[in-house]
């Protein structure tokens, strides 16, 4: 159970950590653009 626990709370990390370099990435496209 601590297992399956720990890889929820990284793929909330990962998945968080994704979503914040994709709104950053749209950000920096609309300032390019």
């Amino acid at each position: 159970m601590t297992g399956e626990m720990a890889c929820a709370r990284c793929g909330l990390r990962v998945c968080e950590t994704l979503l914040v370099h994709l709104g950053l990435l749209r950000m920096e496209g609309v300032d390019a653009s």
